[in-house]
C-alpha cells in the first residue's frame, strides 16, 4: 500500500498527521432497532404487519428488518406518544456549523389546516460504551419546542373484544391525559383490524412533549415526517440537543435517536395523525462515514479531542519527543474519539499498535 500522508489543521489549534490504513465499511443508515412500541392506531399490525407476533423483542426484531440500513421501509409510531428506538454502528460526530443527520418520513407538507404528522427526535450518546440506549435521552429543540407541552401524559385502554371486531366503532379505545383531557379513538371503515398492538397489556401510558396543533406550519424543523424527505429543512443539527431543563446538552456525538408522535387528532373516518418513520441517516459531510468502503486512515478532530477510524481493536500511546509515554488509550475497531485538553501544548507521537501492523500519528497541539 502507498503510504501518503494527510494533514489536518484545526481551527482550535491540533494539528494532526495520519498514515493511510484499510478500514472497514460503516454506513450512513441506522442499522438497529432497540424498540419499537407504538400507541394505538390505524395502522398498528399493518406497518409493521406483525404477522402473528405477540411480543416487544419480536416485533422489533421485525422493524429492524424494515428500516436498517436503507430508507425504503416505513412504520406507523401510532397516536401520541408511539415511539421506536433506533441506533447507528458508529458514531455520529457533531459537526460544527452543519446538520448532522435526517430523521425520514412520508410527509408532503405541513400547514394549521394540513399539520403534518410530527414526530419528536430525541438523541443519545453511547457514554458508558456498552453499545446499548440506556444512557441520558436529550430532545432536538425544533422549531416548535417552546410551544410545546413538556411532561405530557397519556393512558391508552384496551377495547374491549366484542367491540375489537367491529369494521367502524366511534367510541373505540378510549384514553385520558395529565391535563383533564378524555376522549375515544375512532376505529374507520378503511382498517378494520384491532388499532390496539397485541403485546400491550390492558392499559398503556406515554410521556414526553406535546406540540399543540395551531402552533404547527410549513417552516417545521427539527422534527420527523413534518416536511417532506428532500426539503431543505430536514436535516438536524446535534446542536440542537437540550436537557430536560431546556439547557445545551453541549453533545460533541450521539449513537441512538429516539422518535415518538408529538401530536393527537382524529381526522374522522380518515382517522389519527400518526408519525411516520422511514429509517434515518448520516448528511453531514465532512464526516468519515459515507455508503462506500473507507479506504484510508481518517482523523477529525473537536476542540482538545481526536476522533479516529481502527480497522480493528488496538492500544495506543502517545510520547513527547523524547519518547516518554504520556498518555494510554485502548481504542475499538470502527470509530473512537478521545480527549487531549490534560496535554500541554507541543508536538507528540501517537502510536496505536493493532494485531499485526504499527500505526503513527504526529499531533501538534498549540
Amino acid at each position: 500500500m502507498t503510504m501518503k500522508k494527510l494533514t489536518f489543521k484545526l481551527i482550535a489549534a491540533i494539528i494532526i498527521t495520519t498514515i493511510p490504513v484499510m478500514l472497514q465499511a460503516q454506513g450512513i443508515y441506522i442499522d438497529r432497532v432497540y424498540a419499537f412500541q407504538p400507541a394505538p392506531g390505524q395502522f398498528v399490525h399493518v406497518y409493521p404487519a406483525v404477522n402473528g407476533v405477540t411480543d416487544s423483542v419480536s416485533i422489533a426484531a421485525q422493524v429492524e428488518s424494515e428500516l436498517a440500513g436503507k430508507e425504503s421501509g416505513m412504520v406507523s409510531l401510532g397516536g401520541y406518544g408511539g415511539y421506536i428506538i433506533m441506533g447507528f454502528d458508529h458514531d455520529v460526530i457533531n459537526t460544527p456549523g452543519q446538520r448532522d443527520f435526517e430523521v425520514l418520513g412520508n410527509s408532503f407538507a405541513s400547514t394549521i389546516s394540513n399539520p403534518g404528522e410530527p414526530g419528536i427526535v430525541m438523541v443519545s450518546a453511547d457514554d458508558n460504551q456498552n453499545g446499548l440506549p440506556d444512557d441520558t435521552w436529550y430532545e432536538i429543540a425544533g422549531s416548535m419546542y417552546q410551544q410545546s407541552i413538556k411532561n405530557y401524559s397519556i393512558t391508552y385502554y384496551k377495547p374491549d373484544s366484542a367491540i375489537d371486531i367491529a369494521a367502524v366503532v366511534q367510541d373505540y379505545i378510549f384514553w385520558k391525559d395529565n391535563q383533564g383531557a378524555v376522549g375515544y379513538m375512532q376505529k374507520n371503515r378503511y382498517h378494520s383490524q384491532s388499532y390496539y398492538p397485541n403485546w400491550y397489556p390492558d392499559s398503556i401510558t406515554f410521556t414526553g412533549s406535546f406540540i399543540p396543533l395551531q402552533y404547527i406550519d410549513s417552516c417545521i424543523t427539527g422534527y420527523c415526517d413534518a416536511i417532506p424527505n428532500n426539503n431543505q429543512n430536514m436535516g438536524i443539527d446535534i446542536s440542537w440537543a437540550v436537557d430536560a431543563h431546556g439547557n445545551p446538552a453541549n453533545l460533541t456525538k450521539i449513537r441512538f435517536i429516539k422518535v415518538y408522535t408529538a401530536i393527537y387528532r382524529v381526522d374522522g373516518v380518515l382517522g389519527e395523525l400518526s408519525t411516520e418513520v422511514c429509517g434515518a441517516k448520516i448528511i453531514t459531510t465532512t464526516s468519515p462515514i459515507n455508503n462506500t468502503h473507507i479506504k484510508q486512515f481518517e482523523v477529525l478532530t473537536n476542540v482538545n479531542t481526536i476522533q479516529l477510524n481502527a480497522p480493528e481493536n488496538a492500544t495506543a500511546t502517545i510520547y513527547t519527543p523524547n519518547a516518554v509515554a504520556v498518555k494510554h488509550i485502548n481504542i475499538q475497531s470502527g470509530y473512537n474519539n478521545f480527549n487531549i485538553n490534560d496535554l500541554p501544548n507541543g508536538m507528540y507521537m501517537l502510536t496505536i499498535k493493532g494485531n499485526n501492523q504499527i500505526y503513527t500519528t504526529k499531533i501538534i497541539k498549540q
